[in-house]
């Protein structure tokens, strides 16, 4: 039996047939928006680059100058930095700015 590829809102296929995910445009009034991070703890640069739409280059500049708290995960002198930003620390940023 073939089965086709899942559609638009849809996941993979289970036993239980497919999964619906809720698309935070569509929600009913006692519903819930999903995060976009749910069940993550830390950003890459990039994705939070994405999600303002602004450059990696602005972020790392954030992370500098201390308007954006991240973690360097390399945490070795004289080693490349290696940023992530907590999800609650840019969810906190997001707040703090009115987005």
């Amino acid at each position: 039996m073939k089965t086709n590829p899942p559609g638009p809102g849809e996941a993979t296929p289970s036993r239980q047939g497919p999964v619906k995910i809720l698309d935070n445009r569509n929600l009913g009034p006692n519903e819930l928006p999903r995060s976009p991070f749910a069940g993550r703890t830390v950003l890459y640069v990039q994705e939070v680059a994405r999600h303002l739409r602004v450059t990696r280059q602005h972020i790392l500049n954030m992370i500098e100058e201390g308007s954006l708290p991240a973690i360097n995960v390399n945490g070795a002198p004289g080693k490349r930095n290696c940023w992530r930003i907590p999800v609650e620390a840019f969810q906190a940023f997001l707040k703090q700015r009115g987005g």
